[in-house]
Formats: C-alpha cells, structure tokens, sequence
C-alpha cells in the first residue's frame, strides 16, 4: 500500500526543500558571492587587526600566483591604504569583489603605482592616480580592475598590470560601515 501525504503536509515539503535549495544556490546572502574556492584570506582585517591608514605606510601584502583574497571594513572617517606585490613573471589580472555588505551602495578605491600613496584624501590630485572607481552591491561577483582602470581624469590603464609594486586607497564617506571582500587574481605573464 502506498502512503499518500495530506495536500498541507506534502506542499510544506515542497516548500522546505526549495527553501534549501535557493539558500544554497545563494550562498545565503545577497550581498555576497560564495568564497569556497578562494583559500583562506590573505589577510583578514576582522582578525589580524585595522588596517594602517597611513598613506605612505600601508599595509603591504604579498602576492602569489592564483587567488590572493582580502577581507576588509571601511566606514567614514577610516582611510585603508594597501600595497600589493605582484611578483616577477606574474601579473595582476583581475580583482574580483565577492562581498560588500553594507547599507551603502558602493564604496571608492583608488591605484596608484609604487608602494605608498602620494595623494591626500582630503584633495588628491586625480591626474597621479594610476585609476579608481566606485564599488559595491552592483560590482559583486565582478571583475572591478577594468574599471579602476577607466577613472576619470586618471592615468588609465588596461588590465592586466605587470609585475610590480601597486597601492590602493579604499575609502567610505557614509557613516555606515562597509564590510566587504575582494580577491587579487594573479596569473603567470605570457
């Protein structure tokens, strides 16, 4: 004999499995893309402390080949400044956002090349930054390097960057605090 479910019981089955489903294929926020292929953080400001915002002496990271991921927070008045190593051979193909949790909708970073950050926040002169753009909710899950590379005024540039020295400025005017990560893809050079 077949058991056969009440309508209620069966549609609240149904319900529950497709529940689970769309959370798992979400990765359980909107805000945020799953990081299971990244490895553990490069860096991780919630446990390894602030990040300096000290412009000619950031945070320097150093990168390697495949997937370099930071997690970071950013709230107005908070500066982060962050140097990045892009070893020989290799070159910086992409930066890949995959969180920005926040009540704001985007963010700013800047480029500039070398390992500290000649501009001041408070009135920086946009022809000496390599790029910069706004990111956030729209850029998830995408590669935002292109569009660093098309700022405004700036030098400009077309990904991918060749090995060197690189330091970024992230900023966040509102009061709200940004909680956000991105990943540093780097590649050997052709």
């Amino acid at each position: 004999m077949i058991a056969i479910k009440r309508p209620s019981t069966l549609l609240a089955s149904v319900v529950a499995a497709l529940s689970s489903i769309v959370i798992s294929a979400c990765g359980g926020s909107s805000d945020s893309v799953p990081e299971s292929t990244d490895p553990a953080p490069l860096y991780d400001e919630a446990s390894s402390g602030d990040i300096t915002n000290d412009p000619s002496n950031p945070l320097r990271l150093q990168l390697a080949t495949g997937a370099n991921r930071l997690n970071a927070s950013v709230v107005s008045p908070d500066l982060d400044y962050v140097s990045i190593n892009v070893p020989a051979d290799t070159e910086l193909t992409g930066i890949k956002l995959n969180r920005y949790d926040s009540t704001n909708t985007q963010s700013f970073i800047a480029l500039q090349p070398g390992t500290e950050f000649t501009e001041l926040a408070a009135s920086p002169n946009v022809a000496n930054l390599l790029g910069h753009a706004h990111f956030g909710i729209v850029s998830l899950g995408l590669d935002i390097l292109p569009v660093i590379g098309t700022g405004p005024g700036a030098q400009m540039f077309t990904p991918p960057l060749a090995a060197g020295d690189y330091t970024f400025w992230i900023q966040e005017t509102g009061t709200d605090l940004v909680d956000f990560s991105i990943t540093f893809e780097v590649e050997a050079a052709p």
